[in-house]
């Protein structure tokens, strides 16, 4: 915009100057007009006839200022002074051919000795173009006929205040380009600063109108990309919160189920209702509702845990040891209900930050993945240890195909993911050719 603006001011100065060259140029066609109009005269032909008629009793010679001729001599000049200040009289004697000869004597006009003829508006400057108005003719004095001119210099009148006419015009014209510059730059920040606003009160529909490549207009479409992606964000915050309140309204309803089915077994159970052989029944079925509510109360969690952003850890220092001894467990709750494990656990006795509850949840997840989707008829591949000063942690296993279409939201990945983000690790998973691998690094 800088640039714009410079260009703008050196366009601006040129039409200031060339629009005080073109008036200034014109000073002697506007004079002439303003004459055809009659606000300016030429030579007044009553001056002329006034000399002409004092001229009989006046002697041209000798002219010059002496004691012998001193009263024609002050004749002259009184007859010399009848001109206006804006006239200038020249004679001069006639020669053999009647044309103006040797130079006698004259009076110039006044104006032409003032301040702004010689000093601002020099007699070249169109001056004498008013001298095609002047009036040249041979006039009888009392000793002999002369030749004399009568010159007008009115137009000194004019030029004053058409100076100061045309250097006004050209600071204008020179003001005009930048006002209206700077006024269109201004509305753009006004129309800018009532967008933001609008931004502020929440109104992120209103598109903002980006032109221009100037600062102006890279500001404009950074902050509409900024409203695009604020409503964006919004739309799929709110999008989040409805998914996460339907879910939790249908996960508590499914609650409800299962805790209701579990409330009458006990109730039957407590009053000693029914045949002693059916109790071992009702306590199969008891547990069994207790698990559907322990795994959709797992579920829940989970998705709080997801869709939480500000959750944060309190991470310690955790013994490797203390880590490798859960997934033990793990291990061997696969291998309890059928799976075959192949592990290859390396002990250390050094220690990393974390938090160790949250890492339970995180093998609790990628476990469980296992035991829902696993196929117990291959091998699972469980790697654990410190290298380069990091816990890495990789398992691998073969996908059920009996489980391939069971419906699965994903969320325990998700899970295990922000919470490994969370403690600063990568987790890496990877799916193909039936097969399922995950990885993260502490």
């Amino acid at each position: 915009m800088t640039a714009r603006f410079f260009l703008v001011f050196l366009l601006s100065a040129a039409l200031g100057i060339g629009a005080f060259m073109l008036l200034w140029g014109f000073r002697v066609s506007v004079y002439n007009l303003l004459y055809d109009w009659g606000y300016y005269d030429a030579v007044r032909e009553d001056q002329v006839q006034k000399i002409e008629e004092g001229a009989a009793n006046i002697s041209l010679e000798p002219s010059g200022w002496e004691e012998e001729n001193a009263g024609e001599f002050e004749k002259l000049q009184e007859l010399l002074d009848l001109r206006n200040d804006y006239t200038t009289i020249v004679i001069y004697e006639l020669d053999e051919n009647g044309n103006p000869g040797t130079y006698i004597t004259g009076a110039f006009a006044e104006m032409s000795e003032s301040i702004w003829a010689y000093d601002f508006i020099p007699v070249n400057w169109g001056v004498h173009a008013d001298m095609e108005r002047g009036i040249e003719k041979i006039i009888q004095f009392k000793d002999q006929k002369a030749w004399v001119g009568f010159y007008s210099y009115d137009l000194y009148r004019m030029l004053p205040a058409y100076l100061i006419i045309s250097i006004a015009a050209g600071i204008l014209v020179f003001i005009i380009p930048q006002f209206l510059y700077l006024r269109r730059k201004m509305r753009e920040l006004l129309r800018l600063k009532d967008e933001v606003l609008y931004m502020a009160q929440g109104d992120l529909e209103r598109e903002i109108n980006a032109k221009g490549g100037d600062e102006i207009g890279i500001l404009a479409r950074q902050m509409n990309h900024l409203r695009m992606t604020l409503e964006e964000n919004n739309r799929k915050e709110q999008e989040s919160r409805n998914a996460n309140r339907d879910l939790i309204s249908a996960l508590s309803h499914d609650l409800r189920t299962p805790l209701t089915v579990l409330s009458g077994y006990l109730e039957v159970l407590r009053l000693g209702r029914g045949e002693p052989e059916s109790r071992s029944r009702y306590l199969e079925n008891c547990i069994h509702k207790v698990e559907e509510i322990r795994e959709l109360s797992d579920k829940m969690f989970e998705y709080a845990l997801v869709f939480e952003q500000d959750e944060e850890f309190v991470l310690e220092s955790v013994p490797v040891e203390s880590f490798q001894n859960q997934l033990r467990e793990n291990i061997n709750f696969l291998r309890l209900v059928g799976f075959c494990v192949r592990s290859e656990i390396r002990e250390s006795a050094a220690s990393f930050q974390g938090n160790e509850s949250a890492l339970k949840r995180v093998q609790n997840n990628l476990f469980s993945n296992i035991l829902k989707y696993g196929d117990k008829r291959q091998e699972v591949c469980v790697e654990c240890a410190m290298e380069d000063g990091r816990l890495r942690l990789a398992l691998r296993n073969h996908i059920s195909l009996e489980r391939t279409q069971a419906e699965s939201s994903g969320i325990g990945l998700k899970s295990a993911e922000r919470i490994v983000k969370l403690h600063g690790g990568e987790i890496h998973c990877e799916q193909g050719e039936g097969i399922f691998a995950v990885e993260l690094v502490l």
